[in-house]
């Protein structure tokens, strides 16, 4: 009698093997998708061309399905690996139990991180100094989305997941030195010239 197997249901986040097998083998490959991040600066003639803005990414493999199935060697360090794999980028297993990682764009740049688990959250944010909040203002845009006055974007990993980044500079918050200046000192070197003159004229 001849007979084959094939896979029915595989474990919560994985893709089934459907191949009819009589011997070997089934493997199953993790469910994953990809997160797409861009930069895109406004009035960049005014801004520093080399310019890098930082962002740290932040997922949650608990709340992905393969977090149910309770596999010994399924831990977020094994998840931390795929991830480095992917793309060369350092992650940190927090405290709580979620990964972080942080990485710099330029404008008009992009990143792409993959072999995240399907269905884990993400919380990624563009970390502005102090300084730097007063000369940019930050929109996000999640896919087709509407765009946000926010530098914080969040939501839930699927096959293929975009944020869109825009930095407006504003000319007024990021005055260069040299304007200010310049024009101040030649007024001041005016105004004390006049002064003198006129205390020196012949009454």
């Amino acid at each position: 009698t001849n007979y084959y197997l094939v896979e029915s249901k595989p474990l919560p986040g994985y893709e089934s093997d459907e191949t009819a097998v009589s011997t070997g083998t089934v493997s199953n490959t993790m469910s994953t998708g990809s997160l797409t991040v861009t930069k895109k600066v406004i009035n960049t003639t005014d801004a520093k061309p080399h310019e890098q803005f930082s962002f740290r990414l932040t997922l949650d493999p608990a709340s992905a399905p393969i977090s149910k199935n309770n596999l010994s060697w399924l831990t977020n360090e094994y998840l931390s690996q795929q991830l480095q794999s992917s793309q060369k980028l350092n992650w940190t297993l927090e405290q709580d139990g979620t990964l972080t990682t942080e990485f710099t764009l330029k404008a008009d740049a992009g990143i792409t991180v993959s072999q995240i688990p399907l269905g884990a959250t993400y919380k990624l944010e563009e970390l502005l100094a102090p300084k730097d909040r007063l000369v940019y203002s930050v929109t996000t845009k999640i896919g087709d989305g509407k765009e946000q006055k926010s530098t914080t974007a969040q939501g839930t990993i699927a096959k293929e997941n975009a944020v869109l980044y825009t930095n407006t500079l504003h000319k007024e918050a990021n005055p260069q030195t040299g304007d200010i200046l310049l024009p101040t000192t030649v007024l001041l070197t005016a105004l004390l010239t006049a002064a003198w003159l006129f205390r020196r004229k012949p009454q």
